[in-house]
Parts: structure tokens; sequence; C-alpha cells
């Protein structure tokens, strides 16, 4: 046994056996490097949509909130005698709403097209005061739950995030 490991170490053999063994070694660790490298890369640019998303959604819920305060506190609404005037006060938050369906999910989308939807009623209310009031309560009434759609939006993001790898 001694002389057949002998011979092995003196034959041409060795070194081709001991070069092709170094590079399965090396190639190995470079596989396991590359790979380390693509999972984190990975996980790094889930986290990055998914804080991207986050911004996005507040960004746009944000002017959301704002067109809806400026449309319910407006003065001008009480004294709207035509349709040109409403749509002129309700652009800003038909605006915002139907920006913000882009960028949020279902629920906060669905909420942007009820408010849509009922200011869009209210212009087809003509110059009927009656009609106009309660299309305007609609519209009032149809961001009911914006609130709680925005932070369950929040809160799947946030699942998003951690299942980032």
């Amino acid at each position: 046994m001694a002389n057949l490991i002998k011979k092995f170490f003196t034959s041409s053999a060795s070194p081709v056996i001991f070069t092709l063994l170094g590079v399965i070694i090396s190639s190995s660790f470079t596989w396991l490097g590359n790979y380390q490298s693509s999972k984190m890369i990975y996980k790094t640019s889930c986290i990055a949509r998914a804080d991207q998303q986050e911004a996005q959604l507040r960004e746009k819920y944000s002017s959301f909130l704002i067109a809806l305060s400026n449309f319910s506190f407006s003065p001008e609404i009480l004294d709207v005698n035509s349709e040109k005037e409403f749509r002129k006060i309700a652009m800003p938050l038909a605006a915002a709403a139907m920006d913000m369906t882009a960028y949020t999910p279902g629920s906060m989308t669905l909420i942007a097209m009820k408010v849509t939807q009922a200011l869009n009623f209210a212009v087809m209310a003509g110059n009927d005061p009656t009609k106009q009031e309660q299309a305007i309560q609609m519209a009032l009434k149809s961001s009911n739950g914006s609130y709680e759609a925005y932070h369950l939006s929040l809160d799947e993001i946030d699942k998003q995030r951690k299942n980032c790898g």
C-alpha cells in the first residue's frame, strides 16, 4: 500500500489530479459566493420595491386627503350655481382620486372610484340643488373606510417586506 501511494505521488497523474481538485474547490467557493451575492441582491431589491410602494401609497393617499379636505371645507361648495362651478371645485378631488387608483391596492382603488362616481353624479345633477346636495353628501360618505383601507395596505406592504428573504 505504501508503494502504491509513493508511486501515485511520483507519477505525472498527481499534479493533474491536484489541479483538478483545486479547480473543483475554487469553483465551489465561487459558486457559493455568487449564490450568496445573488440572494442578497434579491433581498435588497425586494425591500427597495416595498419601500418605494409604501412611499407612493403614502404620497398618493396624502394628496387624496388634502383634496378631500379642500373639497369638504370649500366655502364655494355651499353656493354652487352651475355645473361649471361645481366641476372647478370637484376637479382636484377627482384628479387625486384617479391618481391614487394607479398606485394603490384594490381596496383603496375601490374607494377612489366611489368618490369619483359620486362626483360624476353631482355633475349630472345639473342645476337641481337637491340632487347636487345628495351627490355631494354621497361624495363625502364614499370616502368612508379609506383610512382603514390605507392602514391595511400599509400592513400588506410590511408583510411583503418581511417576506423578502
